[in-house]
């Protein structure tokens, strides 16, 4: 049985056929499976042992509640702390149910019929709203713990983790994913070596370009592979986005160096393969390969240490300040041109977790952050997101072809 799968681009979706998938992800692009999970037959099976799962965590009339209204409500009836240990269950339902379920979706749905190889222990993805959170410490508290599945990942390569080099993200919707609290994908920073900062980060000067998001229905998924720079979209939205995602490699799982993740070969020829192994051969073998190729440069290029960039001027020329355009204007301040022509300077840092909005970019007349898609107002510093706080806006004034940034704030 067989989906439809389209390529994902800026511009517009192409069909394609859904047993070139993987092909296609592992030369860089991002396919979109319709209806993966319900061609082969799983979704309903996780539908009903989540339930399941919530009706053992607070009883029948809150599962019920959310079978009628829906995962995406699953935040208005169930705490916080209580999410953390539903996300805690389902995973263990999902790494029980990946033996059996992979070899359908990647055999018999997506048409690859050889062995391969996946993670043991897929990834579920329960993002609440942002203001869900509350304040205090419960967001803080499970940040690290928890990053990508219950709180916002910045944008990375898998393989910076750990992972391998040569896999595959099937990255499944359960419930519903909307604009505002899905996934993120930077094609013009694929195939390009990157700079991370001490802190796993990457580097601040690093420019990722736009971002490329996508609507899923529940039952779909999108395909691509894990060298693809990728974050999630904090959540602005009134949805909580659930997501279960499994990496798969082709062949043996090509290891940047010592990882503790486990990978299993389906059909059982060897049985589980411990990831040592696994490692061992990788770094044993002459020549590593990837979907069929050697190595791209980029993945063996050493990612060098960020480093601090020169000071920005406070004063700018008004050429250089181009429509859909984010120029710096000092350590603090950023500067855009509206589509009117009249120039505006807001904040240079995101009030979500500082990322520098002077790489971000415009999306209909909105700055977006480069680290997890808010889009902001560049004139009044608001964002959909109303538990996050304003961007601070600066006076702005042009004259005789120069561009000065004022110290005062204006606005809230």
């Amino acid at each position: 049985m067989h989906a439809t799968a389209e390529r994902l681009d800026f511009q517009d979706t192409e069909p394609v056929p859904a047993h070139e998938a993987l092909d296609r992800a592992m030369r860089g692009q991002v396919i979109r499976v319709r209806g993966l999970l319900k061609h082969a037959g799983w979704l309903e099976r996780l539908r009903v042992e989540t339930l399941d799962a919530i009706r053992s965590l607070a009883g029948d009339a809150v599962s019920d509640a959310v079978a009628a209204e829906g995962f995406e409500f699953v935040h208005r009836h169930l705490t916080v702390d209580q999410i953390v240990e539903l996300r805690e269950q389902v995973g263990r339902i999902a790494e029980h149910l990946a033996p059996q379920a992979l070899p359908d979706l990647v055999g018999q749905v997506l048409g690859h019929r050889r062995p391969f190889h996946f993670e043991t222990l897929p990834n579920v993805r329960f993002h609440i709203p942002h203001g869900a959170w509350g304040e205090g410490a419960s967001r803080g508290e499970f940040q690290g713990a928890a990053g990508g599945k219950l709180t916002p990942h910045p944008p990375h390569q898998d393989s910076y983790f750990r992972c391998p080099m040569n896999g595959i993200n099937l990255w499944c919707a359960v419930g519903s994913v909307a604009m505002g609290n899905g996934l993120s994908l930077y094609p013009s920073a694929y195939g390009r070596p990157l700079a991370y900062g001490p802190n796993g980060r990457l580097a601040v000067r690093e420019h990722l370009g736009p971002a490329l998001n996508f609507t899923l229905t529940p039952g779909d998924a999108v395909v691509f592979h894990g060298e693809h720079v990728h974050a999630s979209e904090v959540n602005w939205t009134d949805r909580t986005r659930y997501v279960v995602s499994f990496r798969i490699t082709e062949r043996l799982p090509a290891f940047p160096r010592r990882s503790g993740y486990r990978y299993r070969r389906t059909r059982r020829a060897f049985g589980i393969i411990p990831h040592r192994v696994l490692w061992w051969i990788a770094e044993s073998a002459p020549l590593l390969r990837v979907g069929g190729k050697d190595h791209p440069d980029y993945l063996t290029t050493r990612r060098s240490p960020e480093r601090p960039s020169a000071p920005e001027p406070r004063v700018l020329r008004s050429s250089d300040v181009a429509p859909d355009r984010i120029v710096p204007a000092g350590p603090t301040a950023c500067v855009t041109r509206l589509a009117s022509g009249r120039v505006v300077a807001f904040g240079r840092y995101c009030p979500h977790e500082g990322a520098d909005l002077a790489r971000g970019y415009l999306r209909d007349g909105r700055v977006m952050c480069p680290w997890h898609n808010l889009p902001i107002d560049p004139e009044t510093g608001q964002s959909p997101c109303a538990s996050i706080k304003c961007l601070a806006t600066f006076d702005c004034r042009e004259a005789s072809g120069r561009i000065e940034v004022g110290a005062r704030h204006r606005g809230r």
